[in-house]
C-alpha cells in the first residue's frame, strides 16, 4: 500500500478472564485495510473474527481486554484513547453493522427515533426535525418504501431485510471511513441478501468507505471482496487477494474451507469435511493450531511444536508447508506433504 491504510492492526493480542483462568482469544494478528477496499475476514465460528473487530470498535465484552499490540485508525492509536475520545470516533468515522438487527434495535422504541438519536449524537447542531428528515433520507437511500411513514414503526413491524437496511442506514449516516459488517446477510434469504449487499456497495461508494466483511459465505466473498484474510483459532493463517484465495490457496485450512463448498460445476459427490474440531483457547498448542486437523502436517513434529513460518512471496501465509498448487492431497499419501513447499534442509535430504 502506497499510503497510510485506514486501519492497521499490528500484533494484536486480546485476552479474557474465564472461570478456569486467563485465556488468549486473539493471538498476535496483523491486518491492514485501505480506503475504498473490501477486506473479507473468514473462518469457522470461534476463530476470533468478531472479537477482533469488537476490539477495533472498543466494544469488547466485560472480562476481555486488549493485552498488547496496536490498532491504528487513520493514524490514531485507538488502544490509547479514553472511552470519551473513542466515542467521538465510533459511529461517525468508524461504524459497525451487527449480525442480528432484531437484538441490535430496541424493540420498544420506534425505528425513526433510534436512528435519529444516532444522527444527533455526532451532529449536535441538528434539531429533532432536521434529524428526522435526515433519517427519512437515509431510509430512502437504502430502499425502504414510504420512509416518511415507516419511521414511526417498531422493529417487529419490519422484515429481517428491512431491519438490516435500517442498521446500514444508521451506520452510513456520517459517511464513515471504515464500515465493519459482521455477518450482515446470515439471517436473510438469498434475494434479500443480494439487495442488502447492493445497498452496502452503493452506500460505501458514495462515501468511499473501506469495509471489513465478516462472513462464512464464500460465495459472497467471491462477489464483493478485494482481499481475504483467513482466521483460525485466534490467528491469521493466510491473506491474499480474492483471486489468489480461490485460484491457489496456500494454507491447508483455506484449501479445506474451499473444498468443503459444493460446486454446481462439479462432478457430483460429497463436499470435503475438515476432520476434527478447532482447539479451544486453552488447548491451543505451541505449534500450528491447525496441526491436528491438517491433512498435510498432522504427522509433522515441526508443525506440532514450532510456531508456523510466515511466508510472504506469493501471499501472506503462516504455515511450515504451504501448498504450491492450491490442492489438498486428498487421495495420495497424506503423511508426506508432497504438495507443499518443504524447508531447504528437507529438500536436500
Amino acid at each position: 500500500m502506497t499510503s497510510e491504510p485506514v486501519l492497521r492492526i499490528t500484533d494484536l493480542v486480546v485476552k479474557a478472564e474465564t472461570p478456569t483462568g486467563e485465556v488468549t482469544l486473539v493471538d498476535g494478528i496483523s491486518l491492514e485495510v485501505a480506503a475504498g477496499e473490501v477486506l473479507s475476514l473468514v473462518g469457522e465460528s470461534g476463530s476470533g473474527k468478531s472479537i477482533t473487530m469488537l476490539a477495533v470498535m472498543g466494544l469488547l465484552p466485560p472480562g476481555a481486554w486488549v493485552d498488547s499490540g496496536s490498532i491504528r485508525f487513520r493514524g490514531t492509536e485507538l488502544t490509547e484513547l479514553s472511552e470519551r475520545e473513542i466515542n467521538r470516533i465510533r459511529g461517525r468515522e468508524l461504524a459497525m453493522v451487527f449480525q442480528d438487527p432484531m437484538t441490535t434495535l430496541n424493540p420498544v422504541r420506534r425505528i425513526g427515533t433510534q436512528l435519529a438519536e444516532g444522527v444527533r449524537l455526532h451532529d449536535r447542531a441538528l434539531s429533532r426535525v432536521q434529524a428526522r428528515r435526515r433519517v427519512v433520507e437515509l431510509l430512502d437511500s437504502v430502499g425502504i418504501p414510504d420512509p416518511e411513514a415507516k419511521v414511526r414503526d417498531y422493529p417487529h413491524q419490519w422484515s429481517g431485510g428491512m431491519r438490516q437496511r435500517a442498521l446500514i442506514a444508521g451506520a452510513m449516516a456520517h459517511n464513515p471511513a471504515l464500515l465493519i459488517a459482521d455477518e450482515p446477510t446470515t439471517a436473510l434469504d438469498v434475494t434479500i441478501q443480494a439487495q442488502v449487499m447492493k445497498v452496502l456497495a452503493r452506500s460505501r461508494a458514495d462515501a468511499d468507505s473501506a469495509m471489513i466483511l465478516i462472513t462464512h459465505d464464500l460465495g459472497l466473498v467471491a462477489q464483493v471482496a478485494d482481499r481475504v484474510a483467513v482466521m483460525y483459532s485466534g490467528r491469521i493463517v493466510e491473506v491474499q487477494d480474492v483471486y489468489g484465495i480461490f485460484e491457489s490457496p496456500r494454507h491447508p485450512y483455506t484449501a479445506g474451507l474451499l473444498a468443503s463448498v459444493l460446486s454446481l460445476e462439479g462432478e457430483g459427490g460429497s463436499a470435503y469435511a475438515i476432520p476434527g474440531q478447532p482447539p479451544t483457547p486453552v488447548s491451543r498448542g505451541a505449534g500450528c493450531a491447525f496441526q491436528q486437523r491438517c491433512i498435510v502436517g498432522r504427522d509433522s513434529e515441526e508443525c506440532a511444536t514450532a510456531p508456523p513460518i510466515v511466508h510472504t512471496a506469493a501471499a501472506q501465509v503462516a504455515c511450515h508447508f504451504p501448498l504450491v498448487d492450491g490442492r489438498l492431497p486428498l487421495v495420495a499419501d497424506r503423511a508426506t506433504p508432497h504438495h507443499a513447499e518443504q524447508p531447504e534442509e528437507a529438500k536436500a535430504s
